[in-house]
């Protein structure tokens, strides 16, 4: 369950740590499946913290990718969008049917 944003950042912070040092995680889906959680650094996300939320991530068997700052649709999905674009005007010009395009991605 995610947070609206007016709620984000009043999360109690990890054992151990005495301040609030904000970051975001975002799980990929479906997240059964997907073995990749983002973790995505604030301008005042410790190092500390960063480190705390990648074991956690681990002992959940989940591996990482540490993003350095946030920006809109985080690394991955910033990464898969052109490709995504792509296979939509592949399909609108009759080049593959929507079957193909599932089979290739």
């Amino acid at each position: 369950m995610s947070l609206p944003p007016w709620e984000q950042g009043k999360l109690t912070p990890f054992q151990g740590l005495t301040q609030y040092h904000p970051l975001w995680g975002w799980i990929l889906y479906p997240v059964p499946v997907m073995m990749i959680v983002e973790i995505i650094k604030s301008l005042l996300t410790s190092d500390e913290t960063l480190n705390i939320a990648e074991r956690l991530v681990k002992s959940f068997g989940k591996e990482t990718i540490r993003v350095n700052r946030d920006l809109a649709g985080f690394a991955l999905n910033r990464v898969n969008f052109p490709s995504t674009i792509e296979a939509f005007k592949l399909v609108e010009m009759g080049i593959v049917n929507v079957e193909d395009v599932d089979t290739g991605m």
